[in-house]
């Protein structure tokens, strides 16, 4: 199969980052047609306004529609796991409204910063060991929001720092990592494998 790691066996993890309306988005989904393979989409949206909603919607609609969708705004990592169990396209996207989500949530339960970020790091640890002996390839769609003003509030420090951590440990496991500037796509890792791997269609 064209997205498996010829040395392994195993598929490979794909990295896209990139600012907001940046087109990552775009790429992820370009990779994942350029594959001869079933795709599934895990989605981390929440409809919590209707502005929102129509984001949701307008995502949706631009998804072809033999892709499967898995909806896990609080679970996409284990959800991502069970997706690459089978020899598939996974896009994620994305990883920063999933980090988003389960922060406030751990501050709804009362965590402070250390707990949170400890566990949020220790589930995307997790997550990397288990796709380690997947067939599954997996694309995951991640925000780069260090580049902008520090937030004004300590939670939007907190979100900028852990994912600015998750973002690192996850470009360290990539076999590919791309930065999307404007619409481009620029390659910053590559590990034995040419961007001509995927197809004629990126």
């Amino acid at each position: 199969m064209a997205a498996m790691n010829e040395q392994t066996g195993q598929g490979r993890f794909i990295l896209v980052l990139g600012g907001a309306r940046s087109g990552k988005s775009t790429f992820a989904q370009k990779l994942a047609q350029s594959q001869n393979l079933d795709v599934t989409y895990v989605a981390c949206a929440l409809p919590i306004d209707k502005e929102m909603e129509r984001r949701i919607a307008k995502h949706k609609e631009s998804r072809p529609i033999g892709w499967t969708t898995v909806e896990a705004p609080y679970s996409a990592d284990t959800a991502v796991i069970s997706a690459c169990k089978k020899e598939q396209f996974v896009l994620w996207d994305c990883v920063t409204v999933f980090l988003s989500n389960i922060l406030l949530d751990y501050c709804d339960k009362g965590l402070g910063d250390d707990e949170a970020e400890a566990s949020i790091l220790s589930r995307v640890t997790h997550m990397l060991c288990k796709l380690e002996d997947c067939p599954g390839t997996l694309v995951a769609v991640s925000n780069e929001v260090g580049l902008g003003v520090v937030p004004g509030q300590p939670l939007g420090r907190s979100f900028r720092d852990i994912a600015g951590r998750v973002n690192q440990i996850l470009a360290q496991r990539a076999d590919k990592v791309f930065f999307i500037i404007a619409g481009i796509p620029v390659e910053i890792k590559e590990r034995g494998y040419g961007i001509q791997d995927f197809g004629n269609k990126i």
